[in-house]
Formats: C-alpha cells, sequence, structure tokens
C-alpha cells in the first residue's frame, strides 16, 4: 500500500504560510511597513547582539559631542524583546494602517511628516527626564492621533473593558503604570503629548481660522513621488467618506465641517475588539 504523502502535506501547509504572510506584507500600508519593519528589525538586530543596545539609545552627549546622529532615530525603532513588544506592534499595526489608509489616505507624504514631527516633539522634551529608549512614544503619538479622529468608537480592553477610543491613550498608559509599580512612563506619556499636540495644529487650529504651522515640506512629496494637496485636509472618517478635517473643539464638540462632501456623516460601526 501507498504510504500517505505526509511530507510534501507538511511542505504545502508551510508553503500555504508564507504565502499568507507575504500576502499579509505586501497589503500593509507603505509607511507602516516600512516603520513597522524597521522596529522589528532593529530590535532583533539588537536583541541578538548583532548591534549591542547601547549603540542604539539616545545619549545626548553622544549625540552633540560625537555626533552619534543616528540615536536621534534609533531610539525610536529598539524595544526589548518580550511579549509587551508584541501588544505593541499589533497596537501599531492597527492604528497606524487605519489612519494611513484613512484619514491621511492617499497621502504618505502628510503621513510620513505627521510621524517625523511627532519624533521632533518628543526628543525636544526627552531631555527632561533623561529617557533613553523612546519606542513606545512613536506607539502612543500613533494611538493618540488615532483616538481624537474615532474618539466616538467603543473599543474593548482587557477583560472586555469597554469605553469611548479618546480615553484609549490614557487606559495604555494607566496600564504601563500599574504593570511596572507606579513608575510613569515618561516615553508613552511624551508621545501622546506630541499626538495631541499634532491634532490642534493640523486640525482644530485651523478649523478656528488660525495658521497651517505645520504644512508638509514640498521636499517630501517629491521624495515619495506625490503632488502636494490643497491643505492638509482631505481626511477620511472611518467609514471611508470624505472629509475636510474630522474636528472637534477642545470641549469634545464636533465643530462645523468645511468642505465636507454632502451627505457623507460617521459611521463608527459597532467598535472594535483590542
Amino acid at each position: 500500500m501507498a504510504r500517505p504523502a505526509s511530507g510534501n502535506n507538511q511542505t504545502s501547509n508551510q508553503n500555504s504560510i508564507s504565502y499568507a504572510l507575504k500576502e499579509w506584507y505586501a497589503s500593509l500600508p507603505p509607511v507602516t511597513r516600512v516603520v513597522l519593519t524597521a522596529i522589528i528589525g532593529t530590535t532583533f538586530a539588537a536583541g541578538l547582539g548583532v548591534v549591542p543596545y547601547h549603540h542604539l539609545f539616545l545619549y545626548w552627549p553622544y549625540v552633540y559631542q560625537k555626533f552619534h546622529i543616528w540615536r536621534l532615530v534609533t531610539t525610536f525603532l529598539v524595544d526589548r524583546i518580550s511579549l509587551a513588544l508584541v501588544f505593541n506592534m499589533i497596537f501599531f499595526y492597527r492604528d497606524s494602517s487605519d489612519l494611513e489608509t484613512r484619514v491621511f489616505a492617499g497621502r504618505k507624504a502628510d503621513y510620513t511628516w505627521f510621524l517625523m514631527l511627532s519624533m521632533a516633539m518628543t526628543l525636544s522634551v526627552s531631555w527632561i527626564t533623561n529617557t533613553v529608549m523612546l519606542s513606545d512614544s512613536l506607539l502612543l503619538s500613533v494611538v493618540m492621533l488615532w483616538s481624537l479622529y474615532h474618539r466616538e468608537q467603543i473599543v474593548s480592553f482587557i477583560f472586555g473593558f469597554r469605553f469611548p477610543a479618546m480615553y484609549l491613550p490614557y487606559v495604555l498608559i494607566a496600564t504601563d503604570w500599574l504593570i511596572h509599580g507606579g513608575i510613569l512612563p515618561y516615553a508613552m506619556v511624551y508621545g501622546a503629548m506630541a499626538g495631541r499636540a499634532y491634532y490642534y495644529l493640523a486640525t482644530e487650529l485651523p478649523a478656528q481660522g488660525g495658521l497651517d504651522y505645520i504644512r508638509t515640506p514640498q521636499i517630501l512629496y517629491r521624495l515619495l513621488g506625490e503632488t502636494p494637496s490643497s491643505g492638509r485636509g482631505t481626511m477620511r472618517s472611518a467609514s471611508g467618506a470624505t472629509d475636510y478635517r474630522t474636528r472637534y473643539t477642545s470641549s469634545g464638540a464636533r465643530a462645523a465641517p468645511v468642505n465636507r462632501t454632502p451627505g457623507s456623516g460617521h459611521n463608527w460601526g459597532t467598535g472594535r475588539r483590542l
């Protein structure tokens, strides 16, 4: 009797999994894919000893005395290999992908500029607490911006705890604070502040008649092969409908939209499980 071709089946399953992973990776929005790859690659390079951790952390004396300029970037890309890293990558993947494909749809340069500004704002205050690893700040800046554009959406956290998305950044900070025995996660706080500052400067201030102080540089459009948009505001709501800027006032009330597509509206859905 012929034996079952178990070896062939196993090879076929492995090929299927490999193909599925390649398909998933290729489906990621371009900026999210680059950042996610950089974080995972840098973290594993450090964790496996290819590059020492202390060569990647932010250490200001080495930056301005020995010109270790790369530390200004690698501090956002390196993390400890742990279960927390897995959860952080899941959060970053979900929220960054959603921002890039909906809020910043078709505008890679604008989304890249948001990430760069968030990093710059975090660096400008990190010296206060001598924070050397800022990967969590990049995560929280993305989560904060996502939560502000989806503040009405209900999200589910651990143990089935449900709350509006606008509180998600604070829940993550509080959770980290509890896990680490009352030590305030400064990197997460700085990232949340950066995301909130960007939202104010890009959305709320222009809605109030203020100037656009953080317009994306033309060079980014050229580098990424895009044509500058007529203002940052061709935003998209969670439902995919075009919306000039999904705006809210500081009190939480929705401000009058500008250049809103007639008939568009917010359909936040039933929520999202985290």
